[in-house]
């Protein structure tokens, strides 16, 4: 079996935190006081009262958002849950339909974690030029509160990254039967009128773009019709947000519960039609930067340029999700001590998603925009717990079982929902087709996707006497991402065949809580994360051997370039190269082709040069890698691309502003153990004297 291991990463943290509490409010309150232990709280409204409450009691900066807050301020995506976390934020928040937590400006995969009743789903998905996003998928509706950490630390009851974690509970049986009652049912709605029907975009992948006249040929670019679409205009009528939730609970003394689903349909929304100039208006400076093509101004719909393609007033394509969802919660209590839980969650989301990257194909002079096919996830979570929590307070264990299994189709393969196999430039011109290309449809956009994960927990609180308390956690964590592949012709670089592999992750923490006096608090304790990759997708290919899966070589250092001004005697070269002003130039070099030493002088002038003090000790390896012949071609492109080129792109004609500079080239080398020396770069240690003034090869000044 042919495995390829991604190096093993082992963090250990070590944490210490100290409490101190005034001595006066101690000495004011320490009479007439009753210690009442821990409390359970069996209200939801004292629950998250608690919850507000706590926030000033821990030791980490934290938030905690309760069901009252969340469901006043729900908004219109599942970013929007986070309005009321300062310096809490999510990525992509109007397109995925997904939360990508970012906690004080960390972001990313691992780094917060986010977890819905323990447990844990997140996929990275590509964006192109814009990166990666971390993906969260969460239906809103289903929600009761959200405890938020920012940074790392050792609570048993949320798992954190570098950044924090978030921590999601949904809802439980207190939301849905009151305290004293056996039966409950909730119903919960609401209605909003600034949204259009959401767009389900159907593309025939039989046929070829040839044979549709309205698709837009300019150059390479095919413009698809049926992903564009004319926006509504707002009005008053278009009550086309909508959701509801129906909850049913029953309660006896020995277990409860609870039945609850929830839908809703959101459709892509209308933009503000309030203070559209900071959106529009852009000094002449930043105008004439603007790409010009065809004689008309090409804006990218980025600010500050974003009204004149999302116009006031119109829909905003790509942002709608609909939502369906199903949530089944059971505990049994056989004892007073014991608890047995089980939790189910059944979520299909519905949503808007398109490549960054493609948001600035469009034909906004025709109030045309991009509406790529939604996307779908389906997603099933569950949870076995068990929890032992004694009457007198000195323990608490907990166990969780859980499991996440994701089925994903999203629009993050890289290219777009229809795009032919090559691109036949006669059609273009209105000339006969040429019958050797194949211009069939290809689905360059759509990325199938497996994403599970299994997962144990496990916690624990020991209350050794009334000043000292230890705290022991752990969680492991199996993940296996699996998708479906796709067969790509030459050219489509920026497209992702797929991906697949598995991992391991162990964390495991330990935590003291020390109080000898009623003023001062000490924690320490210390955090050990460990995980274990193996890359499938790459295996499968180097087994089978397909081509450009190969391992490549350790990189030994970097070619580095730089230019520098021709010498008098190298302009000349370059003059008659270029054919610049010919007739002044000396007479054995207007007709240099006749001889084979002027010949050869120039060649090897257009040729790259290596400037390395140490070049004889360089491995042959390396001597090849850099005697590549794209290196020549580059110092001869570059001449024509960038000296003496006027604004009509001609050679020609002498530009005096130009100063022609030759491109030449070194190497730096990683030392034995692995590092950049400064000493080793000729642009650093001096070798080259950056301040030296040489004579101006064109005007000799």
């Amino acid at each position: 079996m042919h495995v390829v291991l991604f190096h093993k990463r082992t963090l250990v943290s070590m944490m210490v935190s100290l409490s101190l509490f005034s001595l006066n409010s101690y000495s004011k309150t320490k009479d007439n006081t009753t210690d009442l232990g821990q409390i359970q709280v069996a209200d939801n409204l004292e629950k998250d009262q608690q919850g507000y409450a706590q926030v000033y009691e821990k030791d980490v900066a934290n938030i905690y958002l309760g069901k009252a807050l969340i469901e006043r301020y729900q908004g219109v995506s599942p970013a929007d849950l986070f309005k009321s976390a300062i310096g809490v934020y999510s990525g992509e928040a109007r397109n995925g339909g997904a939360l990508d937590p970012n906690i004080r400006g960390i972001q990313g995969q691992g780094r917060i974690p986010v977890t819905v009743d323990g447990t844990e789903q997140a996929i990275t998905v590509y964006r192109g030029y814009s990166g990666a996003s971390n993906r969260n998928y969460i239906d809103s509706n289903l929600i009761s509160s959200i405890y938020i950490e920012k940074g790392p630390s050792l609570n048993p009851n949320i798992k954190t990254g570098i950044g924090g974690g978030v921590a999601i509970k949904t809802l439980d049986i207190r939301d849905i039967v009151p305290i004293g009652e056996s039966f409950g049912i909730n119903f919960k709605g609401d209605i909003s009128n600034n949204a259009t029907g959401y767009k389900d975009i159907y593309t025939n992948m039989i046929e070829e773009y040839r044979y549709y006249p309205k698709f837009y040929q300019q150059n390479a670019y095919i413009i698809d019709p049926a992903l564009e679409i004319t926006p509504k205009k707002s009005k008053i009528e278009n009550f086309q947000d909508y959701s509801f939730r129906l909850g049913v609970g029953f309660e006896k003394e020995k277990f409860n519960l609870l039945f609850a689903y929830a839908i809703r349909e959101k459709g892509n929304y209308f933009a503000g039609k309030r203070n559209v100039e900071e959106y529009s208006k852009v000094d002449e400076q930043l105008l004439n930067s603007v790409y010009i093509m065809d004689g008309k101004r090409h804006f990218e719909p980025y600010l500050p340029f974003i009204a004149h393609i999302y116009r006031p007033g119109n829909e905003v394509p790509n942002t709608s999700n609909r939502n369906r969802s199903f949530l089944v919660k059971g505990t049994l209590f056989p004892q007073q001590t014991h608890r047995f839980s089980i939790n189910y969650r059944y979520t299909d989301l519905l949503f808007g998603d398109i490549m960054p990257s493609r948001l600035s194909w469009v034909r906004y002079q025709e109030n045309l925009v991009n509406q790529w096919p939604l996307a779908n996830i389906t997603q099933q979570a569950g949870t076995l717990t068990y929890q032992y929590k004694p009457e007198d307070k000195k323990t608490d264990l907990l166990l969780r079982l859980w499991g996440n299994l994701t089925l994903g189709h999203t629009n993050t393969r890289g290219g777009k929902p229809r795009e032919p196999k090559m691109v036949d430039f006669r059609a273009s011109r209105n000339t006969r087709w040429d019958p050797s290309i194949d211009t069939g449809f290809l689905d360059t956009a759509s990325l199938y996707q497996d994403n599970n994960r299994y997962g144990v927990d496990f916690s624990s609180l020991f209350k050794l006497s009334p000043q000292f308390s230890i705290s022991f956690s752990g969680q492991y964590q199996l993940e296996k991402l699996d998708s479906h592949e796709l067969e790509l012709p030459m050219g489509f670089d920026f497209v992702t065949e797929g991906r697949a592999g598995q991992r391991h992750e162990v964390n495991l923490a330990l935590a003291t809580d020390w109080k000898p006096l009623p003023w001062f608090v000490m924690n320490i304790g210390g955090k050990y994360h460990y995980y274990h990759l193996t890359d499938t997708f790459l295996n499968n290919k180097r087994k089978n051997r397909v081509k450009n899966y190969e391992k490549t070589a350790p990189i030994r250092g970097y070619l580095i370039s730089y230019r520098r001004v021709l010498t008098p005697e190298e302009y000349l070269l370059y003059r008659a190269v270029n054919k610049i002003d010919v007739d002044t130039l000396p007479d054995e070099l207007k007709n240099y082709r006749s001889s084979a030493e002027l010949s050869k002088k120039i060649r090897d002038f257009q040729q790259a040069v290596l400037v390395y003090p140490e070049g004889g000790a360089l491995l042959e390896e390396i001597k090849e890698q850099v005697a590549r012949p794209y290196l020549q071609r580059i110092q001869h492109d570059m001449e024509h691309e960038d000296f003496l080129r006027n604004n009509h792109g001609k050679m020609q004609i002498k530009n005096a502003k130009a100063i022609p500079m030759k491109r030449e080239f070194s190497l730096w080398l990683f030392d034995e153990n692995g590092v950049l020396l400064k000493s080793k770069n000729i642009l650093l240690n001096g070798f080259l004297d950056m301040e030296e003034k040489v004579p101006h090869p064109v005007t000799g000044s």
